[in-house]
């Protein structure tokens, strides 16, 4: 398949597939930048569905709106000379991350760590930037790169509370009902980034876990155990996992908003210092399975080995 597309100089190679509102996705070539990107191509018989069109449109602006390494960069937005409407994005190799997880298993507590704290300041620039709130993060919204970058894409239901974008789906409660905040379920007017935390947290979970944190065939359910259930204990699913990164993940899962991290950047410093736990531990709360962590860098190996002969050397 080699069409251009019509108003604009893109080539369609390939399909892609279909998205979740049921547009079109196709792998094309932009030659001006000369390389490949992603189109998503809503057909024109779809834009009399004012919410589907709404959302596409919506998720389009918001997210050529947003500059940042972990998400999913937007080129341009427009109606097409056959009136089907369309988003050019960066073409990214790689797997979402509901089918990274299916293909590769759970993540050990680095790659985990590391790869919400990704997340956790794209969703920080967003919300500071734009006081965008996502409001579908999960692993059907989240791609893992070819090089191992998570990136949030799908921004079809998000919200923005400082741009000029007009919400026609007020009083409709939207999201994944496994990957919803208590506040969503309830479905109140006012979320803030609060409400993306928590899903993140969810995330989190599952991708240590192995798990979902609440699973049930019933959207009705699961959106009761969103408000009322904790999940299964983590040191259960995963014995392995430090005092510290299961603390993390239950503030992150607390049922009351104003009990979860009072800012993104405090968030971030705790996932900060997972990554470098053994740097920030000290003696009295070293975990006894400390010797199992493996430390990236050589500078991190040194660092710990002079931490204990100092610790040796202050007992004697």
């Amino acid at each position: 398949m080699n069409q251009e597309l019509s108003c604009y100089e893109y080539e369609i190679l390939e399909k892609h597939g279909i998205g979740r509102l049921g547009e079109q996705i196709f792998l094309g070539f932009d030659p001006n930048l000369n390389q490949q990107v992603m189109i998503r191509m809503l057909p024109a018989d779809m834009i009399s569905e004012n919410d589907t069109f709404h959302r596409f449109m919506q998720g389009a602006k918001l997210t050529a709106a947003l500059h940042h390494p972990n998400i999913l960069t937007a080129y341009k937005a427009g109606e097409a000379e056959d009136g089907n409407i369309f988003l050019v994005t960066r073409f990214e190799e790689g797997l979402f991350l509901d089918k990274h997880l299916k293909v590769h298993g759970k993540f050990n507590e680095d790659e985990a760590s590391d790869m919400i704290a990704s997340l956790a300041d794209a969703l920080h620039y967003a919300w500071e930037t734009k006081m965008i709130i996502h409001r579908n993060v999960c692993p059907e919204t989240i791609l893992i790169s070819k090089d191992k970058r998570p990136m949030l894409t799908d921004f079809g239901i998000a919200k923005s509370r400082s741009l000029n974008l007009t919400d026609t789906l007020k009083g409709v409660i939207l999201g994944n009902p496994q990957y919803m905040s208590p506040e969503q379920v309830r479905g109140e007017k006012e979320l803030d980034f609060h409400s993306d935390m928590y899903c993140l947290g969810l995330v989190f979970y599952e991708i240590l876990a192995g798990f979902p944190a609440f699973h049930n065939k019933s959207p009705e359910t699961l959106m009761s155990m969103q408000e009322n259930r904790q999940p299964v204990s983590l040191k259960f699913r995963n014995p392995d996992l430090s005092e510290r990164c299961v603390k993390t993940i239950n503030r992150m899962l607390e049922k009351n908003k104003s009990r979860r991290y009072p800012s993104w950047n405090e968030l971030k410093e705790d996932l900060e210092k997972l990554s470098g736990r053994m740097e920030a531990t000290s003696e009295h709360n070293l975990p006894d399975e400390a010797g199992k962590y493996k430390i990236s860098s050589a500078a991190g190996r040194i660092r710990s080995l002079a931490t204990m002969m100092l610790t040796k050397l202050g007992r004697r």
